[in-house]
Protein backbone atom coordinates (compact mmCIF):
# COMPACT_ATOMS: atom_id res chain seq x y z
CA UNK A 1 0.00 0.00 0.00
CA UNK A 2 1.29 3.41 -0.98
CA UNK A 3 1.79 6.21 1.54
CA UNK A 4 -1.43 7.76 2.85
CA UNK A 5 -1.55 11.42 1.81
CA UNK A 6 -4.89 12.02 3.53
CA UNK A 7 -7.01 14.70 1.90
CA UNK A 8 -4.17 15.46 -0.55
CA UNK A 9 -4.79 12.14 -2.34
CA UNK A 10 -6.14 12.58 -5.85
CA UNK A 11 -5.88 16.37 -5.80
CA UNK A 12 -3.67 18.37 -8.16
CA UNK A 13 -0.77 20.22 -6.53
CA UNK A 14 -2.47 23.50 -7.45
CA UNK A 15 -5.28 22.77 -4.94
CA UNK A 16 -2.93 22.04 -2.03
CA UNK A 17 -2.01 25.19 -0.08
CA UNK A 18 1.65 26.11 -0.59
CA UNK A 19 2.25 26.54 3.16
CA UNK A 20 1.16 22.92 3.74
CA UNK A 21 3.60 21.64 1.13
CA UNK A 22 6.33 23.81 2.67
CA UNK A 23 5.56 22.41 6.15
CA UNK A 24 5.93 18.86 4.80
CA UNK A 25 9.24 19.69 3.09
CA UNK A 26 10.58 21.34 6.27
CA UNK A 27 9.69 18.34 8.44
CA UNK A 28 9.88 15.67 5.76
CA UNK A 29 10.30 12.60 7.96
CA UNK A 30 7.64 13.37 10.56
CA UNK A 31 4.99 15.62 9.00
CA UNK A 32 1.77 13.86 7.94
CA UNK A 33 0.79 15.52 4.64
CA UNK A 34 -2.95 16.03 4.30
CA UNK A 35 -3.40 14.55 7.81
CA UNK A 36 -2.41 11.18 6.33
CA UNK A 37 0.75 9.40 7.44
CA UNK A 38 4.32 10.53 7.99
CA UNK A 39 7.23 9.23 5.95
CA UNK A 40 8.63 7.68 9.14
CA UNK A 41 5.43 5.64 9.61
CA UNK A 42 5.39 4.70 5.93
CA UNK A 43 9.02 3.51 6.15
CA UNK A 44 8.03 1.30 9.10
CA UNK A 45 5.29 -0.30 6.98
CA UNK A 46 7.65 -0.78 4.02
CA UNK A 47 10.22 -2.44 6.27
CA UNK A 48 7.59 -4.74 7.77
CA UNK A 49 6.63 -6.13 4.35
CA UNK A 50 7.26 -9.83 4.17
CA UNK A 51 7.35 -11.85 0.97
CA UNK A 52 4.49 -14.36 1.10
CA UNK A 53 5.47 -18.03 1.46
CA UNK A 54 4.24 -18.62 -2.07
CA UNK A 55 6.99 -16.29 -3.35
CA UNK A 56 9.79 -18.38 -1.84
CA UNK A 57 10.04 -20.71 -4.80
CA UNK A 58 12.84 -21.10 -7.36
CA UNK A 59 10.95 -19.30 -10.15
CA UNK A 60 10.44 -15.66 -11.13
CA UNK A 61 7.66 -13.79 -9.39
CA UNK A 62 6.32 -10.35 -10.25
CA UNK A 63 5.58 -7.83 -7.50
CA UNK A 64 3.98 -4.66 -8.78
CA UNK A 65 4.59 -1.62 -6.60
CA UNK A 66 4.23 2.12 -6.82
CA UNK A 67 7.54 3.94 -7.28
CA UNK A 68 7.14 5.58 -3.85
CA UNK A 69 7.11 2.17 -2.18
CA UNK A 70 10.14 0.98 -4.11
CA UNK A 71 12.03 4.22 -3.40
CA UNK A 72 11.26 3.81 0.31
CA UNK A 73 12.44 0.21 0.14
CA UNK A 74 15.69 1.21 -1.57
CA UNK A 75 16.27 4.13 0.84
CA UNK A 76 15.75 1.82 3.82
CA UNK A 77 18.17 -0.77 2.49
CA UNK A 78 20.84 1.88 1.91
CA UNK A 79 20.34 4.12 4.97
CA UNK A 80 18.19 2.18 7.44
CA UNK A 81 14.42 2.02 7.68
CA UNK A 82 14.50 3.90 10.97
CA UNK A 83 16.41 6.78 9.32
CA UNK A 84 14.10 8.36 6.73
CA UNK A 85 15.44 11.48 5.04
CA UNK A 86 14.77 14.65 7.01
CA UNK A 87 14.82 16.85 3.89
CA UNK A 88 12.64 16.38 0.82
CA UNK A 89 15.64 17.14 -1.42
CA UNK A 90 17.35 13.97 -0.13
CA UNK A 91 14.55 11.66 -1.37
CA UNK A 92 15.80 9.56 -4.33
CA UNK A 93 14.63 10.26 -7.85
CA UNK A 94 12.05 7.88 -9.33
CA UNK A 95 13.02 5.42 -12.05
CA UNK A 96 13.09 6.55 -15.64
CA UNK A 97 10.09 5.83 -17.81
CA UNK A 98 10.18 2.19 -18.89
CA UNK A 99 12.66 1.17 -16.18
CA UNK A 100 11.91 -1.64 -13.73
CA UNK A 101 13.67 -2.95 -10.66
CA UNK A 102 13.84 -6.48 -9.38
CA UNK A 103 14.46 -8.17 -6.08
CA UNK A 104 16.66 -11.23 -6.50
CA UNK A 105 15.44 -14.70 -5.50
CA UNK A 106 17.69 -14.72 -2.41
CA UNK A 107 16.14 -11.43 -1.34
CA UNK A 108 12.63 -12.78 -1.69
CA UNK A 109 13.57 -15.78 0.44
CA UNK A 110 14.88 -13.33 3.05
CA UNK A 111 11.43 -11.72 3.28
CA UNK A 112 12.05 -9.03 0.73
CA UNK A 113 15.48 -7.70 1.73
CA UNK A 114 16.71 -5.93 -1.38
CA UNK A 115 19.05 -7.44 -3.89
CA UNK A 116 17.88 -4.75 -6.26
CA UNK A 117 18.83 -4.72 -9.90
CA UNK A 118 17.81 -2.08 -12.42
CA UNK A 119 16.60 -2.91 -15.90
CA UNK A 120 15.39 -1.01 -18.93
CA UNK A 121 12.53 -2.31 -21.00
Amino acid sequence: MEMDFGWWDGRPWSLIPRDEVDAWCEHFADHAPGSGESLRHFMTRVHAWQAPESMCVPRPVVVVAHAGWMLARRWGEAHGFDQPPTRAAAWPHPPAYGEWWSLGADALKAAGDADVRRHRV
